[in-house]
């Protein structure tokens, strides 16, 4: 069963009853999926922003005054380092990579506001569950009310061993003297499913607050996936002045696409997608910490820059990293083994910060 939640779905008696009829047919509450309608809007709102943010990127990129700031800042780089190859590699790797986070940073305050809303959304749809009582939902027509709970207690009743009463009988059958008690029970245990095992199992499905599934996550990062994918091709480095000086004779070299190539698998399964479970994280305690409304846009603006700074910083440390180790054969294997461990160990229902 697809339900398609909204903030009245839990208040709507008749898709009580309905929940209630598939549950009692069902094998398992797992059967039950939820998918909230502020799921469409959130995600598109991420995938339109991470486009923006790669287009600011192209148009940086494209400019000769970054090349010429990114190689000042390698020059002062090795100045502190020390002039080496593997300094150079690795500043070549990281420096090719961090800086851009400048580019996302106009997108800092829509981010914000675009997770705020989810935030907000999904606490409502696990507060609902969490206190969910059929009693308070609503019926637009009220003499509709007691047949549909009716029809609900009767798929939640619990089984009774009780003798039968014969025509004739001095007492009443204890189903008759008990029905309204057990109707009462049969909703309680209507609502206990509800709190229970069907919020556990949106919990697994969708996770907390702050926990992104892993797919979503990679979706709302395809449009940087895909930049990243055309700018690691050996095609792309044809006439870059910098391949002599870092020493490859051709672009075509495996010491140069490996690296870069396996760099690009980590960035985007390890650096890229925890984005948004660590601004989730971050924004659900600026929101907890203070209910003042200025204060909470402030903080969720530098939430959002810190958060971009820091997941450009690690795919640059992972590019740096791999450049540099790829110029030692005896350290390649274990790149590649790192690599591999790095994708056995994605948890590909949620990321959990």
């Amino acid at each position: 069963m697809l339900v398609l939640w909204d903030d009245t779905y839990f208040e709507r008696l008749w898709c009580n009853m309905e929940m209630a009829t598939f549950a009692r047919y069902s094998e398992s509450p797992k059967k039950m999926e939820f998918v909230p309608l502020w799921l469409a809007p959130w995600l598109l709102s991420a995938v339109l922003l991470d486009l923006l943010g790669v287009e600011f990127l192209r148009c940086m990129e494209a400019d000769e005054a970054t090349e010429i700031i990114t190689q000042t800042g390698i020059k002062m780089g090795l100045a502190m380092l020390g002039d080496s190859r593997e300094a150079r590699l690795f500043l070549e790797g990281f420096l090719h990579s961090f800086p851009y986070f400048v580019c996302y940073l106009p997108m800092a305050l829509p981010s914000m506001l675009s997770f705020k809303s989810k935030i907000q959304g999904h606490q409502l749809m696990l507060h609902q569950m969490a206190s969910f009582d059929i009693k308070k939902a609503k019926c637009s027509v009220e003499s509709d009310r007691p047949l549909v709970e009716e029809q609900v207690a009767m798929h939640f009743q619990p089984k009774l061993e009780t003798d039968v009463i014969v025509a004739g009988g001095s007492e009443l059958a204890p189903e008759a003297v008990e029905s309204g008690a057990l109707r009462e029970e049969a909703l309680d245990r209507f609502n206990s499913y509800v709190q229970g095992p069907l919020r556990s199992t949106l919990l697994d499905c969708i996770g907390e607050v702050h926990e992104v599934p892993f797919q979503l996550c990679s979706l709302c990062m395809l449009p940087m996936t895909t930049f990243n994918a055309t700018a690691i091709i050996p095609s792309a480095w044809e006439g870059c002045g910098t391949l002599s000086t870092l020493g490859y004779a051709s672009p075509w070299d495996w010491r140069l696409w490996m690296p870069s190539l396996v760099a690009w698998c980590l960035a985007q399964t390890l650096a890229y997608p925890v984005t948004f479970p660590i601004l989730l994280r971050l924004l659900q305690q600026v929101e907890s910490a203070t209910e003042n409304v200025c204060v909470q846009l402030l903080f969720g603006i530098l939430c959002s820059c810190f958060v971009y700074a820091y997941t450009f910083f690690c795919s640059g440390i992972i590019f740096g990293c791999a450049m540099v180790l790829s110029q030692r054969q005896e350290h390649v294997m274990q790149l590649l083994h790192s690599a591999n461990k790095a994708f056995r160990g994605i948890p590909l229902k949620r990321f959990r910060v």
